[in-house]
């Protein structure tokens, strides 16, 4: 029996890529249990366990009741910490997807308290790591930041990469013939509102399009429960008032999105962190002209249209200007979907 823990996922990335997972378990008869948090209780409807309580204080007690229960003979631990415990008769794997547990970021995106609590988590990362028997990352990056920064490490490390190719592929398929429609001259942003996601140097990048006499469209998806939201909310209003074209789409559904952005000709992607980035992949997708930050994660995953230093609106504006005025090559996707070969493994 897999037991797969995931008490820490509650949105974003993270949970698409839970709901994945299961589909695949689900797919190939592959038994298995989830510890779930009890905020997504209502996602997934069997074969879990509901965790409510502290996360440091509880995790590793109810886990250990959870694996006598199942009877588990592997744990997958999918929200990028392992337990806080070894257990010699239970295969450990690891799956670690946020990008900040192992990449250095700037501190200014977050308050003391926000950064304390990340550090925190790499010094934990750091104490438990013997616990896992095999750790697996997205991307070759990731290993190899992973490998630096935790060195030395003897076990088994895996690149296993997994993301719902067909899915959005065929989801794409169908609003591409559904709807009669021909792309607009405009761009999409498809991201939550954190930091490091970097639209305070999109939106300045607008700014100085329209002193230049430009004023391209921009669509942005700010998630209304985020802190950061209000801040750049407050920014739009601002820069509407001196009719630069910037308008928040806030929460739609998946398949609302992908019909905005199969709207749209470009999707610009300035984030400055980042593991997959699944909005890159969508874009590609869609057939979108996909303009990138000019980042190590970039390597692995597509080869966009053009890309930009995402620390300087003005090499993001002049590129978007260079898109406005030149027919750029297609974006490609480079990224391998591995689900089979990680469901093999967890087997």
């Amino acid at each position: 029996m897999l037991l797969i823990e995931a008490c820490n996922i509650k949105i974003g990335g993270g949970l698409v890529l839970l709901e994945y997972l299961v589909k695949n378990l689900k797919i190939n008869n592959v038994r298995f249990k989830i510890i779930i948090n009890k905020e997504i209780e209502d996602v997934f409807q069997e074969d879990v366990y509901i965790f409510n309580g502290s996360y440091l204080k509880n995790r590793n007690k109810f886990i250990k009741q959870c694996i006598s229960d199942c009877k588990a003979t592997k744990v997958l631990y999918f929200g990028n910490f392992p337990p806080g415990f070894r257990n010699k008769n239970v295969q450990s794997i690891l799956y670690i997807q946020n990008a900040f547990c192992l990449f250095d970021y700037n501190k200014s995106w977050h308050s003391f308290k926000e950064n304390l609590g990340l550090y925190l988590r790499y010094l934990y990362l750091k104490l438990t790591i013997k616990n896992a028997d095999i750790i697996c990352f997205q991307t070759e990056i990731m290993k190899q930041k992973f490998i630096k920064k935790f060195k030395p490490y003897q076990k088994k490390i895996e690149v296993l990469p997994f993301f719902d190719f067909e899915g959005i592929k065929n989801t794409a398929q169908q609003i591409l013939e559904k709807h009669d429609f021909i792309k607009r001259q405009r761009f999409i942003y498809v991201s939550s509102s954190s930091p490091h996601k970097n639209h305070k140097n999109l939106f300045e990048a607008w700014n100085i399009l329209a002193k230049r006499g430009l004023f391209p469209e921009l669509l942005v998806t700010l998630p209304s429960n985020s802190q950061y939201t209000k801040v750049l909310k407050d920014q739009i209003q601002m820069y509407k008032s001196m009719g630069i074209k910037i308008n928040d789409l806030g929460h739609m559904s998946f398949e609302d999105i992908l019909l905005k952005v199969a709207e749209s000709e470009f999707c610009i992607f300035p984030s400055l962190l980042e593991t997959i980035g699944l909005g890159l992949i969508e874009g590609s997708l869609m057939r979108n002209k996909v303009l990138a930050a000019n980042m190590d994660y970039l390597q692995e995953i597509i080869t966009p249209s053009d890309t930009f230093d995402p620390h300087s609106a003005e090499s993001i504006a002049n590129t978007i200007e260079n898109a406005l005025n030149t027919v750029l090559p297609i974006t490609t996707i480079k990224l391998s979907n591995k689900i089979n070969e990680f469901v093999k493994l967890l087997s």
